[in-house]
């Protein structure tokens, strides 16, 4: 499943690319943003942290999704299509 984020403006920030089975797997953030002013905000950098950090893991809970690090820890959690993540609000649409 992959997934386009943008933030509360509707800029676009990146995908998530999400595998294996229907309640976790494995996930990666690419990080792209839609123009170059973009690339200076908060909102792009901690995706691009994110990024940076490798794959990551997902896991569906009741009628949300979470992205974890290798460690289990949260660190962007989404329902309803929108994400939160350190203390940020992401827009978030089913690409495929």
């Amino acid at each position: 499943m992959t997934y386009a984020i943008s933030n509360i403006h509707g800029d676009h920030l990146g995908f998530i690319v999400m595998s294996g089975g229907p309640d976790a797997g494995d996930c990666a953030i690419r990080s792209i943003a839609a123009d170059k002013a973009i690339e200076s905000t908060k909102e792009f950098e901690f995706l691009a942290s994110l990024q940076r950090a490798g794959e990551l893991q997902w896991e569906h809970i009741r009628d949300e999704f979470r992205i974890n690090d290798h460690e289990g820890v949260t660190l962007l959690v989404e329902k309803g299509g929108q994400m939160t993540g350190s203390g940020m609000i992401f827009l978030v649409e089913t690409v495929v």
